[in-house]
């Protein structure tokens, strides 16, 4: 076990006996991936309790194939933002490796970040493709977006840039 999982594993079972909160201090955020691309850091869809994705549990969405929703007993804080998980494994299994169930685009349509605009997906509304977490604004984006991914994808991370500027001069998704 790695110094780092060590660490988390004790984390876990402290916030556990205490009833609260996960506090995890691992960093959110890398200038680079391994293959050395550029990581633009999305802003992340989240209440304004700083609950990402709505509470919906992000592990659940890989393993259940499946939208569902977390719970408190379940939090895990990570970077400013909390997480709800349905179970003690998916907290574990995302405490183990955050960044493999965030989803793409911070949880914000990939549809209409390809139209430049930072509309948060609706956790109903999800793909998993090529190992990655999409959440689309609605049925008919997801719809869209499962027509032809790679091209909204494509269209997306061109876009995205300006999309974030936007939605950090606003602090506010686009209506």
């Amino acid at each position: 076990m790695t110094h780092r999982k060590r660490l988390a594993f004790v984390a876990v079972a402290a916030a556990v006996a205490m009833g609260g909160i996960l506090a995890v201090s691992i960093s959110p955020t890398s200038a680079q991936t391994e293959a050395g691309q550029k990581v633009i850091n999305y802003p992340v869809n989240k209440t304004q309790n700083n609950v990402a994705i709505g509470g919906y549990d992000l592990v659940a969405y890989f393993k259940d194939k499946d939208a569902v929703q977390g719970s408190e007993q379940h939090a895990v804080k990570y970077g400013d933002t909390v997480y709800y998980f349905a179970s003690k494994a998916h907290q574990d299994s995302f405490l183990a490796n955050p960044r493999k169930y965030l989803p793409r685009f911070g949880g914000f349509c990939p549809v209409n970040m390809g139209e430049g605009k930072t509309q948060k997906g609706n956790p109903e509304h999800f793909a998993v493709r090529n190992g990655q977490l999409y959440l689309c604004a609605s049925a008919a984006a997801h719809e869209k977006f499962t027509g032809e991914p790679e091209a909204f994808i494509a269209k997306a991370e061109e876009n995205a840039p300006a999309a974030i500027r936007e939605f950090d001069k606003r602090g506010k998704v686009a209506q």
